[in-house]
């Protein structure tokens, strides 16, 4: 396993949820204890932050761009979370009349997810938290999860006066948390970490 930035993991990969595995399960608690990390992460060079196992697929083109595909077999609660957040940092940003293109290239490439959840909640994804949609009504506890996520993230945000310390979550976020990234070479062998 080779520890990685989330920038690192972030650029110029694309993350697949697969369908049989369960859905986004952080409710309040796990949430807030991401929150805590960054918040605790500001006065230390790193924070690890756990693992993400990944089996190779392919690669993919998004316009000119390369992306390496992988299919998440561990660590997809904590990838969906740091994507969520990211979002809402954006969100945050506007706030400011900010532009945050940069940031959004994370989570979303010309029209691309970065990534991609199961299909029960893929489009719920895009829609109301990549997006600025309110949901009418939860499909699963998954959607839920992922919308209370979103909206817990962005109530905590929204108490931060300063754009600069906005940035300043991103830049923690993406340079100081670091988890243990480890590709297999097929999803054959996650059943053998596993």
């Amino acid at each position: 396993m080779e520890l990685k930035k989330i920038q690192e993991i972030f650029n110029k990969n694309i993350f697949t949820i697969p369908n049989y595995q369960r859905g986004y399960a952080w409710e309040n608690d796990q949430i807030t204890d991401f929150i805590d990390d960054i918040k605790d992460a500001e006065d230390i060079d790193e924070h690890y932050t756990g693992q993400i196992i990944v089996a190779s697929k392919k690669q993919e083109m998004i316009g000119v761009r390369s992306y390496d595909l992988y299919e998440v077999v561990d660590g997809q609660q904590r990838l969906t979370t740091i994507s969520i957040y990211i979002q809402c940092i954006c969100n945050r940003l506007k706030q400011f009349e900010m532009d945050c293109e940069e940031i959004s290239r994370d989570v979303m490439y010309q029209n691309k997810t970065i990534l991609r959840l199961s299909e029960d909640n893929h489009q719920f994804y895009v829609d109301n938290i990549i997006g600025d949609n309110e949901p009418i009504k939860f499909e699963n506890k998954s959607q839920k999860n992922l919308f209370f996520a979103k909206k817990q993230i962005t109530i905590y945000l929204s108490n931060i006066p300063k754009k600069d310390k906005i940035l300043g979550q991103y830049k923690i976020l993406m340079s100081k948390f670091k988890v243990n990234f480890s590709v297999l070479t097929s999803i054959l062998e996650a059943g053998l970490v596993f």
